[in-house]
């Protein structure tokens, strides 16, 4: 996996985030496990690959000469993985999709 900081709309700070995947499923899809309450997860997708680069993000410390981490032990589905797995289909994005049209009005 390959990771570069990313700024977000709403958040003050910068995180790392997933811009490169391989080996692994980059995404988990947790719909229709249950939460600890027992209700049913509808909507829920495990940004794997997302926090794995985050952790890195912080293992590696901003200007701190460290240019790679290796994460171990973790009980990964191994797949080809791809970073579009990551990316929302338009009509499901506020800002490239589905709120343009909002905004256009």
């Amino acid at each position: 996996m390959i990771s570069d900081t990313h700024g977000r709309a709403f958040r003050r700070g910068l995180v790392n985030i997933a811009v490169g995947v391989a080996g692994f499923t980059a995404v988990i899809s947790r719909s229709g496990e249950r939460d600890r309450e027992g209700h049913v997860l509808r909507a829920t997708d495990q940004a794997i690959a997302d926090e794995f680069a985050a952790v890195g993000g912080m293992l590696m410390v901003k200007g701190g000469r460290r240019p790679a981490v290796l994460i171990s032990g973790a009980e990964l589905e191994i797949a080809p993985g791809t970073m579009t797995e990551l990316l929302r289909e338009p009509e499901h994005d506020l800002f490239r999709g589905a709120g343009a049209d909002a905004r256009a009005h």
